[in-house]
């Protein structure tokens, strides 16, 4: 048993190697990776064209 206390640790809990997953993803799962990955594509292009509209703006 893992006595060591975990709500004190600066690492995030994705990197606990007792949180890996143990079964290879299914096509099906790798399929909506892929498409969330390709449909949120389309932010940075909103995000481009909001910088060019306002430009930039820095604190202080």
């Amino acid at each position: 048993m893992d006595t060591k206390d975990r709500t004190s640790s600066t690492e995030p809990a994705w990197l606990d190697p007792k949180n890996d997953r143990k079964t290879p993803y299914t096509e099906e799962e790798l399929e909506l990776f892929a498409d969330g990955f390709v449909n949120g594509m389309g932010d940075v292009g909103a995000w481009q064209e909001m910088i060019r509209e306002v430009g930039v703006q820095r604190r202080g």
